[in-house]
């Protein structure tokens, strides 16, 4: 029963658009939540570009909660608010059900407030309130006390304002306001609703083109506004940007300064550089700005922001609450979590069946059935004519397998009086020699390579060993250490590099090393082979550009990092900063040596199990053929 927020967004853009305003601000009541405030603003600036309308600026004033008398501060604004357009959602007001409901309320309004203003019409929140009370009333009658009956009756009622979605154009002056004419986003402007004609904006916004006739704009001004032109932009724009970069950061794949002393020149490069770059790009509108190493720690250069030193901070810089009250960060360009990587730990194998692992049981199976087959094979061609093939049944069976047996390891000492039969083991002793090689090969690399494991489980057991955990020295790390996993400080040990943090895990200076993940991920590119992560992650806003309070920047640069996600250039661009290294690719869980399957060896089995069988048919035919003789 309420508007669709893009509906709302959308007949403002449409109103701003009428005027061709190319430039406008937006003013919003601060509602202490950044993420609903910056995604409303995000949606209106998409609007108001399908109308060739940039948001110049956007800014936040106290929430009515922050006034001393707000019912007394509203009453003297309101006689001061002349020019204002807006709108307010339209409904049918000539209908029997409304002017029965509008008396009602008049009446009973009069009689509990005699004291206010005679204008006594219940506004569209009263009409959706009596609505939904009379739907619910009727579906309690018709569900005779039965809660599931109930529930599905009010879900099929019929709700007279349930599909409401034009909207009303006033012009506020005072206390009053002139109703202009409706929008509705399926026909824009129109006199009314009944009739659709085409209507143009200024028939509509008509009185307010004509503001001299009426003196609708605020301070009795006879013309319509320009808005905000280019030549308004803020001194901010003008200028080339100053943007600090940190000079001595701890992970370069981010932001690395380099200094050429033959051409006495600096290379200032990394990922964040690089996103910023396609983010600029991507504004059409390219500014200049200039890259200003900064020497110093995080938090000081975040505060030259503040101080108006710099104009933007680009780097790995974590979003955090605290300092909203004194900058803006854009949108995250990489998100992030707090990890723990530890040494990995050698487990020796224990398991007493060690030695079927280096095949699949695919692989034993068919083994053993080729075995068997091949031993077949050899005893239907030799039984007849060898004597160590012959004697009773028993006797052959338990020589057919000593024999298939003595193939696997190349000891049969039964001499073989058929070419067909050499035929056949030529093949099969191949494969056996190759197979075999590849079973000893496998087995030494599983003995011989110890299993990794993590060497902490989680901060629990960090907590009550005391063990000293190690991160970089930036002041949100820290305190997240202290406040949120409720580690002490003396146990908390800050390092300065990445091999720094190996060289503390090797000699048992740190137990745990504290990386935000995309940190993380630069490090294990470098050390994968002893370090993995462990334990629990633990989710953070992410990496964000830094902006002056109410910059107009923020939010074009916001944009444009949506954009580089949605089109993959942002994934495109952390793979090939800081995934450098192929062992990125292994976790804790599958740095063992793979169980080896027929796979490998198929063409060899292909061709030994060919053999034999045309072997097989050979002799058939010639057992055939002897037994024919022999009859006749």
């Amino acid at each position: 029963m309420v508007h669709d927020l893009s509906v709302e967004i959308s007949c403002i853009a449409a109103i701003i658009g009428t005027f061709k305003w190319q430039k406008v601000i937006a003013i919003y009541e601060d509602r202490n939540s950044y993420t609903s405030d910056l995604g409303i603003i995000t949606l209106l600036s998409t609007s108001l570009e399908n109308m060739d309308v940039d948001l110049e600026h956007y800014s936040a004033f106290p929430t009515m909660s922050t006034l001393l008398d707000p019912k007394v501060i509203v009453q003297e604004e309101l006689k001061l608010l002349r020019g204002v357009l807006g709108f307010k959602t339209y409904f049918q007001d000539t209908t029997a059900s409304f002017r029965e409901f509008e008396f009602k309320f008049r009446r009973r309004f009069q009689a509990e407030y005699p004291t206010e203003e005679k204008n006594h019409h219940p506004s569209v929140f009263a009409r959706r309130a009596y609505d939904a009370i009379w739907a619910t009333a009727m579906a309690v009658e018709k569900s005779k006390s039965d809660t599931q009956t109930l529930f599905q009756k009010i879900l099929s009622s019929t709700f007279e304002l349930s599909h409401l979605t034009p909207f009303q154009i006033v012009n506020v002056s005072g206390k009053s306001y002139r109703e202009l004419g409706i929008w509705s986003p399926g026909f824009g402007f129109s006199k009314n609703l009944e009739k659709h004609d085409n209507t143009s904006n200024e028939a509509v916004l008509g009185p307010v083109f004509r503001a001299h006739r009426y003196r609708l704009w605020a301070h009795r001004r006879t013309s319509v506004p320009s808005g905000l032109m280019e030549s308004s932009l803020p001194e901010v724009i003008a200028r080339p940007l100053k943007v600090g970069v940190m000079a001595t950061s701890t992970f370069t794949q981010f932001v690395e300064v380099s200094q050429d002393h033959n051409q006495n020149t600096k290379y200032i490069t990394g990922i964040s550089i690089e996103v910023f770059e396609a983010a600029v790009r991507y504004l059409g509108n390219p500014f200049i700005y200039k890259l200003i190493p900064f020497y110093g720690t995080w938090d000081e250069l975040v505060n030259e922001v503040t101080l108006q030193t710099f104009d933007a901070v680009i780097g790995d810089v974590m979003i955090t609450a605290d300092k909203f009250q004194l900058i803006e960060f854009s949108q995250p360009y990489i998100e992030s979590k707090l990890v723990m990587v530890v040494l990995k730990e050698s487990e020796k194998p224990h398991d007493p069946f060690m030695f079927v692992k280096p095949f699949t049981n695919g692989m034993w199976l068919l083994m053993a059935a080729m075995t068997l087959f091949t031993g077949f094979i050899v005893w239907v061609i030799e039984h007849r004519k060898n004597y160590e093939f012959g004697g009773s049944s028993l006797r052959q069976l338990v020589t057919t397998l000593w024999f298939s047996f003595l193939m696997v390891v190349f000891a049969h000492r039964e001499p073989l009086s058929s070419n067909l039969a050499r035929i056949v083991l030529i093949p099969w002793l191949l494969l056996l020699l190759i197979v075999t090689s590849a079973l000893t090969a496998n087995l030494s690399s599983m003995l011989t390579n110890s299993q990794p494991k993590p060497s902490v489980i989680d901060v629990g057991m960090l907590k009550n060993t005391k063990a000293i955990v190690g991160c970089d020295e930036k002041s949100f790390t820290i305190r997240y250490l202290l406040d949120v996993l409720g580690l002490k400080r003396e146990y908390i040990k800050t390092i300065a590099s990445i091999d720094d943090y190996a060289e503390a895990l090797y000699n048992g200076h740190i137990r745990v090393a504290f990386f935000l993940k995309p940190h993380a991920r630069v490090f294990l590119a470098k050390y994968c082979k002893d370090f993995t992560t462990t334990g629990p992650t633990y989710k953070l806003p992410g990496f964000g550009f830094v902006f002056p309070k109410g910059s107009p920047l923020t939010l074009d640069i916001s944009r444009a990092i949506v954009y580089l996600k949605e089109t993959g250039r942002m994934q495109q661009l952390e793979d090939e900063k800081l995934s450098i290294s192929d062992c990125l690719r292994l976790s804790s869980d599958d740095t063992g040596i793979p169980s080896l399957g027929p796979e490998p060896f198929a063409g060899l089995f292909y061709i030994s199990g060919s053999v034999s069988a045309i072997a097989l048919f050979i002799k058939l035919i010639q057992l055939l053929r002897e037994n024919q003789v022999i009859f006749h």
